[in-house]
């Protein structure tokens, strides 16, 4: 149970620098007095802080702009910077949950803030949040004791955290158009499917149809639908012997010839060379 780790706060020192994002130390604080105040422009480490309101309140100046911090409120911010954070006058106490991560962490950081924000609310139910806590218990119980391991806790910590709050825009912003052209590219890829098609079902131009489709699936309907066709083709090449001018056909491509240049385009290999190395997989997918 949380309630049995004290709070405490503890820092990492490594030997040997390495390009690896680390975890530079956490701390779980109850703060109630009103001297807690931290400058950023004064503090000469270069590194990221992520810090949560377990309960009570806090507040964040960023820029010219003040931001009170609620319970399941929490700050992303790169040090140094201009900013500072700190316990405002009329709050009793504030517990917090923080997590330093090395400058390493920038590539991924600042995309985050650039399509969030600095402040953002994290639900208690989070991953990201037990597995912020199980780091936690990790470090003050002193298992996190190699590079590596404090080197991979850092990675899993942002990814859950990007990966959580991508599934949540996707999920708060889908677009309905979007969903229309996804489920129309699903029950007809075998077809020969255009914009035309897609554009008919939305009401919508190729140009606004496009757009709103790329800025939500990260690519084009027609790379989508290649996607889709490849993936039904990569369960027909592993489950079948059709040859490869039957696959080509049952998924949607004129020929086997194109279907072919087409697969190691994006497989990066031939369909009989993926069907040798992958035939120990029962269904294959394509991440973007």
């Amino acid at each position: 149970m949380l309630k049995d780790l004290k709070k405490t706060t503890v820092g990492l020192n490594f030997i040997s620098a390495m390009p690896l994002i680390m975890i530079k130390g956490m701390g779980w604080q109850i703060i109630d007095d009103h001297k807690y105040f931290w400058d950023s422009k004064k503090r000469a480490s270069e590194h990221w802080v992520l810090q949560y309101t377990v309960d009570g309140e806090g507040e964040i100046c960023i820029g010219d702009k003040s931001h009170r911090l609620n319970k399941g409120d929490a700050f992303i911010i790169n040090i140094p910077g201009n900013h500072y954070y700190r316990l405002p006058p009329d709050s009793k106490q504030w517990e917090v949950l923080y997590i330093e991560f090395s400058k390493e962490a920038d590539v991924f950081l600042n995309k985050f803030i650039s399509t969030e924000s600095n402040i953002i609310h994290i639900d208690e139910d989070s991953k990201f949040l037990a597995l912020m806590f199980n780091v936690y218990r990790e470090l003050i119980e002193d298992r996190i004791d190699s590079i590596y391991k404090c080197s991979s806790y850092g990675y899993q910590l942002i990814m859950e955290l990007l990966n959580e709050f991508n599934t949540k825009v996707i999920n708060e912003e889908r677009d309905i158009t979007v969903v229309a052209c996804k489920n129309y590219i699903n029950k007809n890829y075998h077809k020969q499917i255009g914009l035309d098609d897609l554009t008919a079902i939305t009401k919508l131009s190729k140009y606004h149809l496009s757009r709103k489709f790329k800025a939500e699936m990260g690519t084009t309907p027609g790379n989508y639908l290649i996607r889709i066709r490849l993936e039904k083709a990569m369960e027909l090449i592993l489950s079948t012997d059709y040859t490869i001018d039957t696959i080509a056909k049952k998924v949607g491509f004129s020929c086997g010839n194109y279907f072919s240049k087409v697969f190691r385009k994006n497989i990066k290999v031939s369909p009989l060379e993926f069907k040798n190395k992958n035939s120990e997989y029962s269904i294959n997918k394509i991440v973007f």
